[in-house]
Order: structure tokens, then sequence, then C-alpha cells
């Protein structure tokens, strides 16, 4: 269950053309849901988030996947030390497209 705790993006890399998200640091053995708000790649002012499809590294562990609105929540196990990737695809009711973006979230995992 999404909660009022889950964390948001700190900031975005617009170094490259892809870009890379960046959510807080975590601790090794957490369990906490993160969060995309996906309002700025919906094209239609219509257009409704309908799914989020998420790869995760090996690393990591996925426990729940959410749509709130335009928000998309995943629930993450951190169950190694380093520095991970997790890539992201949105699909929409209104763009006609099966993928409207392909994007990467960092996520770094601490011993504490």
């Amino acid at each position: 269950m999404v909660t009022q705790q889950h964390r948001y993006i700190m900031n975005y890399n617009t170094t490259n053309d892809k870009g890379t998200f960046r959510w807080p640091d975590s601790y090794l053995g957490s369990e906490e849901y993160y969060s995309i708000d996906c309002s700025y790649y919906l094209e239609a002012e219509n257009d409704l988030l309908v799914a989020v499809e998420w790869t995760v590294p090996p690393e990591l562990t996925s426990m729940d996947e959410v749509v709130v609105g335009s928000e998309a929540f995943i629930k993450l196990s951190a169950d190694t030390v380093g520095n991970h990737i997790i890539k992201f695809k949105l699909d929409s009711t209104e763009s006609g497209k099966d993928q409207i973006v392909q994007e990467r979230v960092k996520l770094v995992v601490l011993d504490i």
C-alpha cells in the first residue's frame, strides 16, 4: 500500500538526451516506495497513465508496483550496496503509443 512516506525523485540530470532521475539514497535491507510523476510525459490533455513497465536490476527486488493518477510507484528492497539503474516505460490512453518514453532512475544503496 502506498503511503505518504514514499520517496520522490530528488533531481533530474539534463546532461544527456534521455536524462537520469535520481532518487534519495537508500540503505541496505530497506524496503521503500519510490515514485515518478509521469504528468510531464503525458502528451494529450486528457491522457491517462495506464501502466508502467519497470526493469529492475537483480541486485534489487521489486515488491509492489502501483499507478495512482499520473504517478507511478514501485516498492524496492535494497539487497545489494552500490549504484543501481532502474528503467521504466509508460503506457497511456490517449497518446496512441505503447511506449511513451523509456527513462532511467539511479538509486544508490549504502551500507549503514
